[in-house]
Parts: C-alpha cells; sequence; structure tokens
C-alpha cells in the first residue's frame, strides 16, 4: 500500500512538471508575451538633440550612418559582458556615432558615483580613456570610482585631477539622464537617418535601424 501511494505521488510530481513546462513554452510562443515584448526593439519618441546634449560622445560619425546611444550602469555585469562586442561594432563601423548615457541602476547602489566620474572626466576631456580603464576590469563590491581607479594607475587620476568629491556640476545632468525612459542596461537607443529611433537590447537591431 506505502509503495503504490510513493508511485502516485512521483506521479503527481512529474504531471506537475509537465504542466509547467507546457505553459511556458506557450508563454514562449506567444506573440504578446512579456518575454517577447521585453526582447523586440521599442519605438523611441524623443527628441535627438535633447539625448545628445546629455550623452557622452564616444565615437563621433559623419551624420549619415545613424546614432546610438548607450545606456551604460558601470556596475552592471552585462555592461561588462557586452563591451567587447560593442567596442568591435565601433572599430568595424568608424562613421556611426557611438555616445554613452551613464545611467545608474537602483539595484547597483554604488554606480552612481561611477557614473558622476564619468560625466567629470568627460568634462576634462577624457572620457575614452576613463571607460578603458573601467571597463576593462570589473570593480570589486564597495571600491567607489577614485579608489578603484587609483588601484589601477595613481599617476592617471593625479594627472586628470579629477574631483570626486565635488558632485555638484554632474549632479544635475544625470539626474536628466535618469529620467529618461530607459529600462535596463545596456540599452541601446538607435536614430537612423531621417531621425526616427528605437531602444533595444539587441546591437544587431541598432545597427540593423541606423541602415534602415
Amino acid at each position: 500500500m506505502l509503495s503504490l501511494w510513493k508511485r502516485f505521488i512521483s506521479m503527481k510530481e512529474i504531471v506537475i512538471v509537465l504542466l509547467c513546462l507546457a505553459v511556458l513554452a506557450n508563454a514562449l510562443r506567444k506573440p504578446g508575451s512579456q518575454q517577447n515584448q521585453y526582447a523586440l526593439p521599442k519605438p523611441f519618441n524623443f527628441p535627438m538633440s535633447k539625448i545628445a546634449n546629455l550623452a557622452i560622445l564616444l565615437q563621433p560619425g559623419d551624420g549619415k550612418h545613424g546614432e546610438i546611444f548607450e545606456a551604460l550602469d558601470y556596475l552592471c555585469p552585462p555592461c561588462h559582458m557586452r563591451e567587447s562586442q560593442f567596442a568591435e561594432l565601433r572599430r568595424e563601423n568608424p562613421l556611426l556615432s557611438w555616445s554613452v548615457l551613464p545611467f545608474p541602476l537602483h539595484m547597483h547602489p554604488g554606480s552612481y558615483g561611477y557614473a558622476l566620474a564619468a560625466l567629470e572626466a568627460n568634462r576634462e576631456g577624457l572620457y575614452n580613456l576613463y571607460q578603458q580603464k573601467v571597463m576593462s576590469e570589473f570593480p570589486a563590491a564597495g571600491i567607489g570610482p577614485e579608489r578603484y581607479l587609483r588601484n589601477l594607475d595613481p599617476e592617471l587620476v593625479r594627472s586628470w585631477q579629477l574631483r570626486f568629491s565635488n558632485k555638484s556640476q554632474e549632479e544635475s545632468r544625470l539626474n536628466q539622464i535618469k529620467k529618461l525612459p530607459i529600462d535596463g542596461t545596456p540599452t541601446l537607443i538607435a536614430f537612423n537617418s531621417v531621425g526616427k529611433a528605437i531602444k533595444t537590447f539587441s546591437p544587431g537591431d541598432a545597427m540593423a535601424f541606423c541602415k534602415s
């Protein structure tokens, strides 16, 4: 009797697992599912001029091959994972304009300081070097941007004369960036040559739209 009961419980668990798998598979196939909506590019109705005034220009383009604005959180693991791919896209498309929007997520409290430091480095004309350093090695938890950069290259930080404690000049700009309708990082906002835009997590979709 006990053996039959155990067998019944085992069969019941198998049925539950199969039902869960069927529901998940149906959700993935359904065109209007939340996952598909999250993955597909979405129209982005926001003036490019306003975004350009907030962003940090990483690679200037010719204006004819589209423009990409990358929303970047410096403590976001996927951002670091994608950095080599994005760098390769920039090398392969030298006429494409590529800018960065420092976008600290609430789930990464320390990223606000890194975003401010990015804007300060840009003010000194040294953002490209800042990104190269910060994105080359993922910062350890609890280490702020000044300490992190000093550990990488003490002379570099001193030569930049960055004022990590003087945030007032860039806080207003960063707060405006945080108000942009961006869902996560790394998000790519792609503009084509006629000024239409999408936001997407896919670099392939972004590049195809820039060429449309």
